[in-house]
């Protein structure tokens, strides 16, 4: 039974493609008004959980709800409740931004007074003032994000899924879509992100989880994440190769420490209180420095060391999201509404 509070509630979720477990045991949940981020590799079991939780995909096993309601039992009322934003292009490049607003608010039957005021909305929140009677094939990529984002919320979803919201955008892009789903958010929306940029985990999200061949293999905070990994690792450029392992010893004693060619690595608790101490036992062998540099963990850093470093299958999923997604989950949309 799902839990008071929690906008989507996860249990052992499963789906198997034949042989092939895309998703494994999944259990995960997300309060209204969190960001919530699935991270991992390609055919790692994201976009595979996504369409389970958007009941495009029946699970083999295990439990969802998502807006109170179980995904299977329930599907056209959860799709009255969420809004889903796929990898590939959701709207009608033929009509101008204002008539893909106007269909997609049909397909959930807002009409009139309510209808206008709604699409104003969404145009001034996502900035689209300036290209909305536009032909969206007219658009810039960046541009046609923010349209299928005012799409989404349109209909005021309880839970909002992105799917790789900001692949393929140039880096100006990406960040103002940053700040765009921040806001949106802040209004209660839960939203469920998927995505490969690290730094947009950490910009956006209150916890993220990284999936690994089908299953969940680390969940939590991003700061706390990056807390349970170690200590800053700290780069020594030297002028002259090391001609005594006694320094490497000495070090050790204080740091973890490797060395390959003129560089140093440690990593240390607390590396810049450690670097007095360590830069001492170098002058005291006579080694001299050339620069040292610092570098803190990052969330990079955790999916390096939990996420396992090996090509994962293509689960198949991907079809059901393929260039013709957009007509499809427009389709869906209707018959769920009918």
């Amino acid at each position: 039974m799902p839990s008071d509070g929690l906008a989507v509630q996860v249990t052992s979720l499963t789906r198997r493609f034949n042989d092939l477990v895309a998703v494994d045991s999944v259990s995960f949940d997300i309060a209204a008004g969190e960001i919530f981020g699935l991270l991992g590799p390609n055919g790692a079991g994201k976009t595979t959980t996504v369409l389970m939780l958007t009941s495009l995909l029946r699970p083999t096993s295990g439990e969802a709800f998502v807006a109170g309601m179980d995904v299977v039992r329930r599907p056209k009322e959860v799709r009255r409740k969420i809004s889903y934003v796929p990898q590939g292009m959701a709207v009608d490049y033929a009509l101008t931004g204002r008539d893909n607003l106007d269909y997609y608010a049909s397909l959930f039957r807002i009409r009139g007074r309510e209808k206008v005021a709604r699409i104003d909305q969404v145009v001034e929140l996502l900035g689209l003032e300036s290209v909305v009677d536009q032909r969206v094939q007219f658009f810039s990529g960046g541009m046609r994000r923010r349209l299928e984002l005012a799409q989404a919320v349109l209909t005021k979803p309880t839970v909002l899924f992105l799917d790789e919201p900001t692949l393929g955008l140039d880096v100006a892009a990406r960040r103002r879509l940053w700040e765009l789903i921040g806001n949106m958010t802040s209004d209660g929306i839960a939203c469920l992100l998927t995505t490969h940029y690290m730094e947009e985990a950490e910009a956006l999200c209150n916890r993220v989880a990284f999936i690994s061949q089908g299953k969940i293999v680390r969940c939590g905070a991003p700061s706390d994440l990056v807390a349970e990994i170690g200590g800053e690792a700290i780069q020594i450029d030297l002028c002259r190769p090391l001609l005594s392992d006694s320094v490497m010893r000495d070090i050790a004693q204080i740091a973890d420490v490797s060395v390959e060619g003129l560089q140093l690595t440690l990593v240390a608790s607390g590396g810049r209180r450690a670097l007095p101490r360590i830069v001492a036992i170098l002058h005291s062998h006579g080694v001299e420095v050339e620069s040292i540099s610092i570098k803190r963990p990052r969330l990079e850093d955790v999916y390096l060391e939990c996420v396992d470093d090996v090509e994962c299958v293509d689960d198949g999923s991907q079809e059901l999201v393929s260039a013709s997604e957009g007509a499809e989950i427009r389709r869906m949309a209707r018959r769920s509404m009918g």
